[in-house]
This record gives C-alpha cells, structure tokens and sequence, in this order.
C-alpha cells in the first residue's frame, strides 16, 4: 500500500510539472508574437495530458476500491 501511495504522489507531481510547462511555453510564445502555433501545441498537449490524466485516475481507482 505504501508503494502505491508513491506512484499516485508521483502522478500528481508529473501532472503539476506538464501542467507548469505548458503553461510557460504559453507565456513566452506569447512574448514572442508566435500565438496560434503555439497555442495550437500547447491545445494538443493538453488534450494528450488530459488523456493520460483521466487514465490514471481510472487505474487508481480500479486499483484502490
């Protein structure tokens, strides 16, 4: 059980990570002037961490309960 506590801690850390660094190439591509490539990037990396994220709450959830 203590193990599996360190992989859900480690999930949430990794989710926060992507979600900070999609976050900032937002903002200096902004800065930069290139706001549609980027923000069309920034859009598929979301959906694809997004993706990730609702699969490991589903395999939590399978796994706890």
């Amino acid at each position: 059980m203590k193990r599996l506590g360190f992989q859900i801690a480690k999930l949430i850390y990794r989710m926060i990570a992507s979600v900070l660094i999609i976050f900032f190439i937002n903002v200096i591509g902004g800065l930069i002037g290139f706001h549609l490539p980027i923000n069309v990037m920034t859009v598929g990396i979301t959906t694809a961490l997004s993706g990730y994220g609702l699969a490991s709450l589903m395999l939590m959830k399978i796994l706890i309960f």
